[in-house]
């Protein structure tokens, strides 16, 4: 509580803002690894002859640790195995039992 007062008492409103923290920024651009799961509708390239993403395939593409990759999907609940593209079908057999379904 001190050091609060302290810092106010320095400098008034402005003293109270964060100070810079010890310690390495983090390097990991979380959007970027986004970015990457999701282009394409969430299909890595062709070339890598595999259906959907995986922690390693992506981590190892973008020079970072599987672990990591896996924490920022959990923490944007992303899916790739489950990423699915949405197809309307014109069968009318396949209308008429869909909707039955319901």
């Amino acid at each position: 509580m001190l050091k609060w007062r302290d810092r106010y008492e320095r400098a008034g409103i402005g003293g109270l803002g964060d100070l810079p923290r010890p310690g390495r920024a983090p390097e990991i651009d979380e959007v970027a690894v986004l970015a990457e799961t999701l282009a394409d509708k969430g299909k890595p390239p062709p070339e890598l002859g595999v259906t959907h993403w995986s922690s390693r395939l992506l981590a190892a593409r973008l020079g970072i640790s599987f672990a990591t990759v896996a924490r920022i999907w959990r923490k944007w609940n992303i899916q790739p195995h489950r990423i699915e593209t949405f197809k309307f079908s014109t069968d009318r057999a396949c209308h008429d039992f869909c909707v039955s379904q319901r």
